[in-house]
């Protein structure tokens, strides 16, 4: 995952999903920054507004279900 945090790779693991945000960086509002921070590592859900970041996610980013059984 850590090889996906640059601003041409940007992926954020939640939960048991994979997002990879790399087509919307460019697009996302906030600027790329905001995604980036976050990428290549497991994000903590803090908060309703996570809960709407995530919401946001499904909705712009391609979505992966993680398979922690082949995880070593």
């Amino acid at each position: 995952m850590e090889q996906h945090a640059s601003d041409n790779d940007a992926w954020i693991v939640v939960k048991d999903k994979v997002y990879d945000c790399t087509p919307f960086l460019e697009k996302h509002p906030g600027g790329s920054a905001s995604i980036t921070m976050n990428a290549g590592q497991a994000y903590i859900l803090k908060s309703d507004f996570d809960c709407a970041f995530i919401q946001y996610l499904e909705y712009r980013c391609r979505c992966y279900v993680l398979d922690t059984d082949a995880m070593c």
